[in-house]
């Protein structure tokens, strides 16, 4: 926007200068690569908890493992494409903090639609992925930033798990983590939810017998 500004104001003979305080990637001038983390944290949490529900019936703490695993797997795979394969991210950046982030996002949604199918089967993975793509992901902000999207909508996808990750990747990326500590409890207090829900599936048996 500050550059089509810019271009505008240049085009009736003032003399402009823009200047990025937080400069993006030259091979991502428009910082796509934050967009497109959607379908990864989205579909990544998702589709590993139906599949860890399918695999591992009746193994909660296996599905608890198995859903932390793929999450880590998921966020290497992502930030090793984006940072060495197309080089999306500005220079200096870390690349496990990169990692990590994403792979918390990812590990996020997979506890919590792991959590709900151990106590409600299949149609618990039908909710969080509803929940998931139709409201986390039009909330989080990822495209734009949180602060273009109508109020107070961009505020609650900020306590959400994709808007939460986006926050915080946006924060390591070129603020250096500065201002991501609610960020990072959100997705911290999500995760403990559905650690807690995949606890209580694998309790629940003892409880009946008790």
């Amino acid at each position: 926007l500050l550059n089509t500004m810019a271009q505008g104001m240049q085009a009736q003979g003032q003399q402009v200068t823009v200047e990025d305080l937080a400069p993006l990637s030259e091979n991502d001038p428009q910082g796509s690569g934050i967009s497109i983390l959607g379908l990864p944290l989205a579909f990544g949490g998702m589709i590993s908890g139906a599949v860890l529900t399918l695999l591992l019936k009746n193994k909660p703490w296996h599905k608890l493992v198995g859903s932390l695993a793929i999450s880590f797997i998921g966020g290497l795979v992502a930030a090793a494409m984006m940072q060495y394969g197309y080089d999306l991210f500005p220079e200096g950046t870390s690349f496990w903090a990169i990692t990590g982030v994403i792979a918390l996002g990812i590990a996020t949604t997979s506890l919590i639609v792991t959590g709900l199918a151990a106590l409600m089967g299949m149609a618990g993975v039908g909710i969080g992925g509803i929940t998931t793509i139709f409201f986390a992901n039009p909330l989080s902000g990822l495209a734009t930033g949180w602060w273009w999207l109508p109020a107070p909508w961009g505020t609650i996808g900020q306590f959400l798990p994709i808007g939460a990750t986006g926050h915080l990747l946006r924060s390591e990326l070129f603020f250096d983590g500065s201002g991501a500590t609610q960020a990072l409890w959100v997705l911290i207090g999500w995760a403990l939810v559905g650690t807690a829900l995949i606890a209580i599936s694998a309790l629940r048996p003892s409880f009946k017998k008790a």
